[in-house]
């Protein structure tokens, strides 16, 4: 009789602190559930193609998101222009501050059209872009100076949902620079579009967190 009690109090302290191995472990996972990795962001790739360029010029946006899915946009002459947000504006002008000093020169480089790609990027995910020029080969060559100012891709981020640190920088362009050609002659046209053709206007992404 005194050994089956023995017995039965072994297993009754086993069983409670398999129960305590079990609920600590249990907290853990509570603990890292709660973590940073619970912020979600939404990107915005603002694909820009200047009006002055549009005659002449597209630009294509090849896009990853979250999921790993890839989609493919072209922005061209004809397109409805969206919003751009204040962010992204700023960060245009700063890729263009050198041509700025000319009241005329800032009439051409705003004239803009904007579509948005929108992604929605949980912490731990990634999404990328490219952004290229791409000459059209419909294009009139023109019989009198034009001005050409390059495409670009800007990339920008907001927390949406979260409690960790907010990290949305994460998700905007390093550096952006924009060329802008003004007064182009009809002789040096060609060439300079065959220069133009393939080059790149933006790439980046990042891993949020």
């Amino acid at each position: 009789m005194k050994k089956n009690f023995i017995w039965m109090l072994a297993a009754i302290l086993l069983c409670g602190t398999m129960s305590m191995v079990v609920t600590a472990c249990g907290d853990d996972d509570d603990d890292n559930g709660t973590s940073s990795s619970s912020n979600v962001y939404e990107v915005t790739l603002s694909a820009v193609l200047p009006r002055c360029s549009a005659p002449y010029l597209q630009l294509k946006v090849e896009y990853t998101d979250a999921d790993g899915k890839s989609e493919t946009l072209l922005v061209k002459e004809g397109d409805e222009s969206q919003s751009i947000s204040e962010d992204a504006m700023n960060s245009y002008k700063n890729a263009t501050s050198a041509y700025r000093g000319n009241p005329a020169y800032v009439t051409i480089l705003d004239d803009i059209i904007v579509r948005n790609i929108k992604l929605r990027v949980p912490a731990g995910k990634s999404f990328s872009y490219q952004g290229t020029i791409v000459t059209r080969n419909d294009y009139a060559t023109p019989t009198s100076d034009v001005n050409v100012v390059q495409p670009c891709v800007i990339s920008k981020g907001k927390r949406i949902s979260g409690n960790g640190d907010d990290r949305s920088e994460l998700a905007s362009n390093g550096s952006l620079s924009v060329i802008a050609s003004f007064g182009i002659d009809a002789e040096s046209f060609a060439s300079i579009m065959d220069r133009w053709n393939g080059r790149d206007a933006g790439k980046g992404g990042a891993t949020m967190k």
